[in-house]
């Protein structure tokens, strides 16, 4: 019991929900998972998680934490928390309270034209930009095309990280595609949903 709760304590996640309510595009986020609305007609994205949860370039979240008590320490190439974690924010990793809280970010959008929403793990962004993502969904526009593009993509350029990634097409009833890698298998699911998708 005493390694599981030691365990328990380290762990944490992150997550991104979205909400589609009429032409209403609702956002919550956490961590380092990230969104992007695809306009296809202009060949052209919106970032829907502008707030980035890492230690780089983010003086706001780096006050917060020294505010709090906690330290930002460099280690090999990347800036963490207490010199440990990259993320600033997260679910769990209740050894990095009160640095590390579990407050997301929310944002709303108004749709007006015909759209795809990508919602992803950091497993598919941190080998592939949102100028990637634009370019196969304009050559695809269709979800399971686009699923299986995006993931093939970022295992050929070696993705170190889980990948999990959502694909709905806002033109039509809510229709999308899940593909989720780890280490141990890889499988494909085609779901569906008349509001609400998340990825965590």
């Amino acid at each position: 019991m005493a390694e599981e709760g030691k365990i328990g304590r380290t762990e944490g996640s992150t997550a991104t929900a979205v909400v589609l309510l009429n032409n209403e595009l609702y956002i919550s986020y956490i961590g380092n998972s990230n969104a992007i609305l695809i306009q296809t007609d202009t060949q052209t994205f919106i970032d829907l998680c502008p707030e980035k949860d890492v230690p780089e370039g983010n003086a706001k979240e780096i006050e917060r934490i020294k505010n709090s008590g906690g330290i930002i320490l460099k280690v090999g190439n990347a800036m963490r928390v207490q010199g440990e974690l990259a993320l600033t924010r997260s679910l769990g990793a209740l050894k990095y309270k009160p640095y590390v809280i579990a407050d997301p970010h929310i944002n709303d959008y108004v749709l007006n034209k015909s759209s795809f929403l990508v919602l992803a793990s950091d497993g598919l962004w941190e080998v592939l930009n949102k100028e990637d993502v634009l370019k196969i969904i304009v050559e695809n526009k269709n979800e399971e095309e686009i699923v299986k593009k995006l993931h093939d993509e970022a295992v050929k350029k070696n993705a170190t990280d889980n990948i999990t990634i959502v694909v709905v097409n806002i033109g039509k009833k809510q229709k999308f595609q899940i593909e989720e890698t780890s280490e141990e298998n890889s499988n494909l699911t085609t779901s569906y949903t008349d509001r609400e998708v998340s990825i965590s």
